[in-house]
């Protein structure tokens, strides 16, 4: 009766990851909630399972360091400056250890293994089918586009990621456990073997065709570990067998895959990129890197907050810094190296906890897997441990190449790759190896005895599994409690945040309003609502006739002001808040709100500009308002933009040359100095 009701907590976890993996491929919240809450359906469920195990358990070391580095990303989550991003973290990364205990716990039977396996299978296959789709047929395809998972257009294949980096994580993670089983696995059927190594050639077509330079890089270095590992422990498990003959055909079949995956990733890059040179390039990468670690250095130890690398990147641009000029107002949000932003968010502390922990873990698995094979008896050659070690040496290899991928990408920002990785991490604390009896004595050594027939007894009960199972269902409790409200708030956020974009009469702009208002009803932190809340209603007034205008302007002005203390370090809110003051006839403020702006995002285009207006007209300071307005214009591409903003300078000459001011525009290419921050002011 127990295995029928874990069974069910079983079921509730498999179709958690399958919801992960087909909407949990965003780096927000909004649709990850659902698989979330299966997930946490099955943690609670814990505590109704027998807590009396069998086989060898999970490593207290491994969980013990696990659960510390948790707490510690939680603590830093929690107490960082902008919850509502902090909280992002928080929520993936409650969810992975919610993941990580089920596995190293609860689902280590080799059937439980073997059904989460298979779900690893159909997500590669159906992310692989979409991918060659969208790179061949329609690159503008996405299954779930209206559920808000936008997709990076491009010909490449993404699967059910809006970005093919985050489709190549979710491979690399996902297919080598699926290899192990194939190449260590002796115990199980051919057939089944066999399948699970045609899965892991379709996962290296799908990095083949995302082409992720990145993702090359992790699938490749993880397959030559892999090669080596097993190599490693087939030799090792055949020794004194006739057996070892075998090696040599393993090592040429996996020879031979690792060139004609090769072959097939070499053929999608030079097709999407036109040549192979452009592997040496960091696509602007440096200019990322640099920023966390000027952030990591404002604050080594403990860092400057879950999620704070968004705010901070701005402080460090220069007009040198041009990477994304192109794109317009758009932010790096990311540092594209998991490592650095680890840095910079959590500080030394919180990446020595990461590596730590999977380090341990690491070790533990290979020493485990080197004296249980140490201690087989003759003759077993794999048997019933090569699921064990097919799982640990596999799930290893996927770390290290989605440790190789994270130097120049953020899949630990994704949350199906994040979840992922925790079940990895339980796969190494627990391979699901049975505890090895001891050496039987000679039989001619011990007089022979009737054959007992009894029953063996049931395994001990265990205060620790009771432990940790309470700590699984609290934080399962936790996730289901907080996406009881959350899941809806970020839900009419995402739909809100979508109306804002395309919005454009002012019956649109009503209903983009109604919708963000419902999700601050639901969600009061989520700084971001309450930003585009005042954007909206101040475009609301720009078409209201002026005696209405002030009505939604001053409205507008304190949601962006809400906002702020949410958010305080938006130079965005803060310039459109200062503009608004200014209208406003509210001159300290506006003040005090540039300064914010300018501290917070010298480099924007948008803030110059508005800063420039707020010299030219409402200060009178035409020199000083063309210096804004030149760096203005040289961080926009945008045609039309460039032209209002030509326009503002040609109007600024005229007054200087009213005001009998001598011509110097080589002096006007440089800004001056910024006005003082008030009291108060970041």
């Amino acid at each position: 009766m127990m295995r029928r009701v874990e069974s069910v907590w079983l079921v509730f976890f498999l179709l958690g990851l399958l919801l992960l993996g087909s909407l949990g491929t965003w780096d927000e919240t909004p649709p990850f909630w659902y698989g979330a809450a299966a997930v946490a359906v099955a943690g609670v469920g814990a505590l109704l399972s027998s807590q009396r195990r069998g086989g060898r358990p999970a490593s207290p070391f491994c969980m013990g360091i696990m659960l510390l580095f948790y707490a510690y990303v939680a603590w830093r989550a929690l107490n960082s400056e902008v919850k509502w991003m902090a909280r992002q973290d928080l929520v993936f990364a409650t969810t992975a250890v919610t993941a990580y205990l089920l596995t190293a716990l609860r689902f280590t039977a080799p059937w439980r293994r073997a059904a989460v396996l298979g779900v690893f299978a159909l997500l590669i296959l159906a992310n692989t089918g979409t991918g060659l789709y969208q790179f061949f047929q329609d690159p503008e395809y996405m299954v779930f586009g209206d559920l808000g998972i936008g997709r990076v257009v491009e010909k490449s294949g993404s699967g059910f990621f809006g970005n093919s980096n985050h489709m190549a994580g979710f491979l690399i993670l996902a297919s080598f456990p699926l290899l192990g089983v194939a190449v260590l696995d002796r115990g199980t059927a051919l057939p089944l073997r066999v399948l699970c190594g045609v899965v892991f050639a379709v996962a290296g077509v799908g990095i083949g065709i995302s082409t992720s330079r990145g993702g090359v890089m992790g699938f490749f270095s993880a397959l030559a570990l892999f090669i080596c590992l097993a190599l490693v422990v087939m030799r090792f498990s055949s020794a004194g067998h006739r057996k070892s003959s075998g090696i040599g055909w393993w090592f040429s079949g996996l020879a031979g895959g690792f060139a004609l995956l090769l072959l097939v990733t070499s053929f999608a890059l030079k097709r999407f990129y036109g040549g192979t040179e452009v592997m040496s390039s960091l696509s602007g990468r440096g200019a990322l890197w640099d920023a966390a670690l000027e952030q990591f250095q404002t604050s080594p130890l403990i860092g400057t907050g879950a999620r704070s690398y968004e705010y901070m990147e701005r402080a460090f641009r220069t007009l040198d810094t041009k990477w994304m000029t192109w794109a317009g107002e758009y932010d790096a949000i990311y540092a594209h190296n998991d490592f650095l932003q680890c840095l910079g968010d959590y500080g030394l502390v919180g990446l020595l906890l990461a590596l730590t922990a999977l380090t341990v873990h690491a070790v533990h698995a290979l020493r485990l897997i080197s004296r249980t094979r140490s201690s087989a008896p003759a003759g077993e050659g794999g048997g019933g441990r090569g699921l064990p070690s097919g799982l640990a040496i596999g799930a290893l290899c996927s770390l290290a190449g989605l440790a190789v991928h994270s130097l120049v990408d953020f899949n630990l920002h994704i949350g199906v790759n994040v979840v992922v990785a925790g079940i990895l991490m339980g796969f190494l604390a627990a391979p699901g190896f049975t505890r090895t009896a001891a050496a039987p004595l000679s039989p001619s050594a011990v007089p022979q005895a009737a054959p007992d027939r009894a029953p063996p007894s049931p395994p001990p009960f265990s205060p620790m599994l009771l432990i940790l199972s309470l700590i699984t269902a609290g934080l399962s409790v936790a996730v289901l409690d907080a996406g009881r409200t959350l899941a809806r708030a970020d839900y009419y956020w995402a739909v809100g945040f979508r109306e804002v974009k395309s919005a454009e009469t002012s019956a649109e702009l009503f209903i983009a309003a109604g919708t963000l208002e419902k999700a601050i009803s639901l969600d009061p932190l989520n700084a971001k609502a309450w930003g585009f809340l005042g954007v909206v209603n101040t475009s609301v007034a720009q078409q209201m006739p002026s005696k209405f205008a002030a009505i939604f302007y001053e409205k507008a002005y304190n949601q962006l002001t809400h906002s702020l203390q949410l958010y305080p370090k938006n130079p965005y809110a803060a310039g459109l808040a200062g503009s608004l003051a200014d209208y406003l006839r509210k001159k300290d403020e506006a003040e005090a709100l540039f300064a914010t702006a300018l501290r917070w995002g010298l480099n924007i285009q948008s803030v110059n500009n508005q800063y420039g207006d707020h010299l030219a007209i409402f200060r009178k300071e035409y020199d000083k308002a063309l210096g804004y307005y030149v760096i203005a214009l040289s961080l926009s591409s945008d045609k039309a933009v460039r032209a209002r903003i030509q326009q503002k300078i040609d109007k600024c000459l005229a007054k200087r040359k009213q005001q009998g001011m001598p011509a110097s525009p080589e002096a006007s290419l440089k800004p001056v100095e910024e006005p003082a921050a008030a009291p108060g002011n970041p």
